[in-house]
């Protein structure tokens, strides 16, 4: 046996401790790993929403899921399931573990557990926490999530989520709108009871605490529309008989581009690439959605999502899971969310259009305190079966101060791609009736380039040299005019 390798692929297990070589005399080489787990004790229990308040899991109460469980003594972390139950593993000794509030409308009982797990002791379980509501509100959130781009006459979908955020149960009046009536109805999940041009209208009599209704609405782009529009889509949710506690959250909307060819997997954030500083208070939240599509030529069996959620991104506000299909959830370390759609069968794109679309989304706020200039950059891995991960873009928001990067435009624009890049950028000019330059600048605005003349519509710029991260090029006329864009160097 001559030049034999063996690999083996142990997936999240971060304890690796000792490795060593082996050499025969006919000259194989093996690499044998010595694996130890630190953590043989588990501290296990159950998210509950207890509405009578009795401390006790019955059937009026309700299980939390998806909610992030800390140990603090050492920062490791887990997610509730489905069921609201949860398991994180800890040394023996002492532990504290907590979890976060639901809303704001729900106390919590207790605020945390402290503990001492002793060496003979397997699990600590029964560590559940009681959430309880602190007066009688309502509030339902509406959300919508459309793929960024579409075909005319092809089937587009949409999924439109009412979930009630409140502690009382209440009816859900949903309607969908669009700013155009180029499009045509093809099916919904749910029955419409009002059908308009331009809209559609749904009555749920009963969305109970954090139960989520998603609608799942297909509408094909009629030929009217040209490569270049768009359709602005529009879900409103309103309560009855009571008035919303939190009107802020009843509409969402969202917008798709008609174009030709495009890449159906990308990552997108409810957040611009600046944000002002003084605008970032305590319900500043970040809203990212995964949206994937089986473009292969056969059924996908599994999906899986890896997202490395940012540094800057704070654990413990992780919540409102949503998606097209059922899923299953972990928080691996090193901050990895990864997202399983066991037994999926999505469809290729050839045999089922619309169906071979899904999505995944969820909402976390920034740790605090916000830095000035911080960059908070994400991008997601989609697995479709056991081919190679298909790359999302990068999404990124820096808190700036004020205005930040000033563009004065004048009509003037570039276009830049791709983006993002490895090697080369190009820059693409609009027009070129006057002379033009242009420069490189890091994410803090200091210049990491010289300022150079641009000769042709199109300039080719290397970019292999620099690190990986955000930059921004600067495009500058004789007149004075200046427009700045961003880039991303991976």
């Amino acid at each position: 046996m001559n030049n034999t390798y063996l690999n083996i692929s142990f997936d999240e297990i971060p304890w690796v401790k000792t490795n060593f070589n082996i050499s025969n005399d006919a000259g194989s080489h093996f690499a044998l790993y010595k694996f130890k787990e630190v953590k043989k004790h588990r501290i296990e229990g159950k998210l509950i929403g207890d509405l009578n308040q009795n401390a006790i899991f019955d059937s009026t109460d309700f299980p939390i899921p998806y909610r992030t469980i800390m140990n603090l003594i050492d920062s490791t972390y887990t997610l509730s399931d489905i069921n609201g139950n949860y398991s994180i593993v800890a040394d023996s000794g002492l532990y504290k573990v907590k979890t976060t509030f639901i809303t704001n409308y729900f106390g919590s009982t207790p605020s945390y557990y402290s503990s001492i797990i002793p060496a003979s002791l397997a699990a600590d379980i029964g560590k559940n926490f009681f959430f309880f509501p602190e007066n009688q509100f309502t509030d339902l959130n509406a959300q919508i999530n459309t793929p960024l781009n579409s075909r005319v006459q092809s089937p587009l979908a949409i999924y439109l989520s009412v979930t009630n955020n409140g502690t009382v149960p209440s009816l859900a009046h949903c309607k969908f709108s669009c700013n155009s009536s180029a499009w045509n109805f093809v099916n919904s999940s749910y029955p419409a009871a009002i059908f308009n041009t331009d809209s559609l209208t749904w009555n749920f009599p009963l969305v109970n605490p954090f139960q989520t209704i998603t609608i799942e609405l297909i509408i094909e782009p009629n030929a009217s529309l040209n490569i270049g529009d768009s359709l602005n889509f529009y879900f409103n949710v309103s309560p009855s008989p009571n008035i919303d506690f939190n009107l802020a959250d009843n509409r969402d909307s969202q917008v798709t581009y008609i174009t030709g060819s495009f890449d159906p997997n990308y990552k997108k954030s409810n957040k611009p690439d600046y944000i002002d500083i003084s605008t970032v208070d305590s319900s500043f939240e970040f809203n990212y959605s995964i949206n994937f599509q089986n473009t292969g030529n056969d059924t996908a069996y599994k999906v899986i999502l890896i997202d490395t959620l940012d540094a800057n991104l704070d654990l413990l506000t992780l919540r409102d899971f949503k998606s097209s299909h059922d899923f299953t959830s972990q928080l691996l370390y090193n901050k990895i969310l990864k997202i399983t759609f066991d037994n999926i069968m999505l469809p290729d794109s050839a045999a089922n259009f619309a169906a071979s679309n899904g999505f995944f989304s969820y909402k976390i706020k920034p740790k605090k305190p916000i830095v000035l200039q911080e960059n908070i950059l994400n991008r997601a891995s989609i697995f479709f079966d056991y081919n190679k991960p298909v790359l999302t873009n990068y999404t990124s928001t820096q808190i700036i101060n004020n205005v930040g990067i000033k563009e004065i435009s004048s009509g003037l624009n570039f276009n830049l791609y791709p983006n993002p890049a490895n090697d080369f950028i190009t820059l693409e000019l609009n027009n070129i009736n006057q002379h033009y330059q242009y420069y490189i600048s890091d994410q803090i605005g200091k210049r990491i380039s010289s300022v150079t003349s641009i000769k042709d519509y199109k300039t080719k710029i290397n970019v292999s040299l620099l690190h990986q991260g955000m930059y921004f090029i600067t495009l500058l006329t004789t007149d004075g005019n200046k427009v700045t864009k961003k880039f991303v160097k991976y």
